[in-house]
């Protein structure tokens, strides 16, 4: 075919063909073959057949929309049509306009320019969005690589530092053999729900009450168990060692095989039986002094109460704060128990027997205001951060993989204001944590923010309640958490804080309750050392100072002493509580008397006299309570 010749007309090609060569987006419009127009224009202008290709493959080449090709196909036409009219030949105007690769881009940008501002916007809009996914990706990558690259040290084995100081006591002076041995022979009763009822401590048991007979088989199938106790009791450290091997009895009657560790466990993965089973000895000794008690039996009963303040201070023996708080509930037995014979049969002990059991009470916990360390707390809150962590030897570090599965298995269900967040980032499916944990690396704080933070929260909720509870602002340490974990964000960035920190302030509200209950106790006390030496009760409490008390008990609610009233011949002790005023040693119109939330609560309005309650310490509250009129 010579240069000359014209090129074919396109719409001779069969109507299928064309449908199949047309786009979806033109046959929507009802143009069929629209793919083929361009030819078809080429065609009908009557041009050379190069100079028809050329055309051809340059509209081709600029892949501009179709009505933009059909333009430059025209301006092409028309620019060649001109030339030929001129007097040039095909050869020359092919040669003029150059390689159809090199000219198609130029036609192409400047086609663009000519296009809308909308589509300029869209289009640098996926641009963005396209450079962004990649910037992403390549990031999310390199997060994923520090992520898993990311190794915890753990550089201190707190247990083993424990379990070394706890094997510098003596053999002879450790109460646990005694312990051990007293809860492997240990009997429960036969009905055990009657247990809970032996251990109210304003219940009294008739003669003819049902349940006599079980108690009274309960302790004496569990003599060898209570001589034991007592004698464990006698020794002056509670001694327990963990990996001992003379636990292996004990481990098999609690139907374990692993011996309990001796280091290189995490603290939280400790298992503490033996605070358990010493409170249950504890209720062992309180059933069996209310039976000596009713029995008129005064050196069980003197026994008795000497080990049971004894054990409650052997279990303090540990850093744990759940060994405090079991002593805790060991000691409030012991109050229980002696306000009980101090009520009901006094003449029972010897005036040296209650000097005794005061001087012992009053010594419990190092004396003077009972207050928990928080030491094995920071221990733990630390351990934690060093197996979840890095170290990058300066006491910083990130969040490793496996300190990510950790928080997430120890996360659980939660009832604190960051439970439902913590929940949804950590409690999900394997291969979604896999997928979140660089994410949860980069959002959750550095060690060292994370321990500076949780240390100065302790710290500061311990100075706060130092003091009595009247002397106590309101939680900073609350408010301050709460102020944390408000932002969503910081929900997770603070999730080791949210999941471990101990909740301090009813930590300090339980000290504050027994050290109230015990000095209670001490005042009834000292008014029946009192009465002994004198023939009469004192008529106030100024007059048990200072040689039966050392100084005048404290209201912890008021900041006064303690009220002090004779009632129908006898003495009568209580505590203001919240309302802060006297209501005359009246109890609160609930079934139970005293809920320690009950005590704790302020009063919505202003109460007169007669309208609110007081906290009576000594004697026991009875059930039901007395009214308020």
């Amino acid at each position: 075919m010579s240069g000359s010749e014209s090129l074919p007309q396109s719409n001779d090609a069969p109507v299928w063909k064309r449908i199949l060569s047309s786009p979806l987006s033109d046959l929507l419009r009802g143009r069929v073959g629209a793919a083929t127009s361009v030819d078809s224009l080429i065609a009908a202008a009557g041009l050379p057949v190069s100079l028809g290709q050329l055309i051809a493959r340059t509209v081709k080449a600029t892949r501009l929309w179709h009505r933009e090709r059909l333009d430059v196909a025209r301006e092409l036409i028309s620019h060649f049509h001109e030339g030929l009219e001129a007097g040039a030949t095909p050869d020359d105007l092919a040669r003029r306009f150059g390689d159809p690769q090199q000219a198609a881009p130029l036609i192409r940008r400047a086609r663009i320019r000519c296009r809308s501002r909308a589509w300029h916007a869209w289009r640098w809009s996926l641009r963005a969005v396209g450079a962004l996914s990649v910037l992403f990706l390549l990031s999310y990558g390199l997060l994923m690589v520090r992520y898993l690259s990311g190794r915890s040290v753990v550089s201190r084995d707190y247990l083993a530092e424990w379990n070394a100081e706890l094997k510098q006591v003596p053999e002879e002076d450790r109460a646990w053999p005694f312990y051990r041995q007293a809860i492997v022979l240990f009997q429960n009763p036969k009905d055990s729900k009657r247990e809970s009822r032996w251990n109210v401590q304003d219940v009294d048991l008739p003669d003819d009450d049902p349940d006599w007979p079980i108690l009274v088989e309960h302790v004496k199938s569990n003599q060898k168990s209570i001589a034991l106790t007592r004698e464990g009791a006698a020794r002056p450290r509670f001694g327990f060692r963990y990996n001992d091997p003379g636990d292996e009895a004990y481990l098999k009657h609690l139907g374990r095989d692993r011996p309990i560790p001796e280091s290189d466990t995490p603290l939280w993965e400790i298992l503490l039986p033996q605070y358990q089973d010493s409170r249950r000895l504890a209720r062992l000794l309180g059933v069996g002094c209310r039976l000596a008690l009713k029995q008129g039996d005064a050196d069980s009963v003197r026994q008795n109460l000497r080990a049971l303040v004894q054990l409650a201070q052997h279990v303090t023996d540990n850093q744990f704060l759940i060994a405090d708080l079991v002593s805790y509930a060991i000691f409030s037995t012991a109050l229980s128990a002696a306000g009980e014979v101090l009520e009901k049969q006094p003449a029972l002990l010897t005036e040296k027997d209650w000097i005794d059991l005061a001087h012992r009470l009053s010594s419990y916990h190092g004396g003077g205001t009972i207050r928990s360390s928080l030491e094995g707390e920071r221990n733990m809150f630390s351990d934690l951060l060093q197996r979840a962590f890095t170290d990058d030897g300066h006491g910083d570090g990130r969040l490793t993989h496996a300190g990510f599965q950790l928080i997430a298995a120890l996360s659980g269900p939660s009832d604190s204001p960051t439970g439902s967040v913590l929940d949804n980032a950590f409690q999900t499916q394997p291969g979604s944590r896999f997928a979140l944990g660089p994410v949860a690396m980069t959002i959750v704080a550095g060690r060292r923010e994370q321990h500076d933070l949780a240390m100065d929260l302790i710290n500061e909720s311990e100075r706060e309640h130092a003091g009595p509870l009247f002397t106590w602002p309101d939680s900073t340490e609350d408010a301050r958490i709460k102020q944390l974990v408000a932002p969503v964000p910081n929900r997770l960035r603070y999730a080791p804080i949210a999941l471990f920190l101990p909740a301090t302030v009813n930590v300090a509200r339980a000290g504050e309750r027994l050290t109230q209950r015990r000095d209670g106790l001490l005042t009834a006390i000292a008014a029946e050392v009192f009465r002994r030496e004198h023939g009469d009760w004192p008529e106030s409490l100024e007059k048990l100072v200072p040689q039966y008390l050392p100084a005048l008990p404290l209201d912890r609610f008021t900041g006064k002493s303690l009220t002090y009233k004779l009632r129908d011949g006898k003495p009568l002790v209580y505590a203001w509580g919240m309302d802060g005023q006297d209501d005359d040693g009246r109890l609160s119109g609930e079934s139970r008397p005293h809920f320690w939330s009950e005590i704790m609560s302020k009063p919505q309005k202003p109460l007169k006299p007669g309208e609110g309650h007081d906290w009576v310490l000594f004697p026991s509250p009875r059930q039901p309570p007395e009214k308020i009129e």
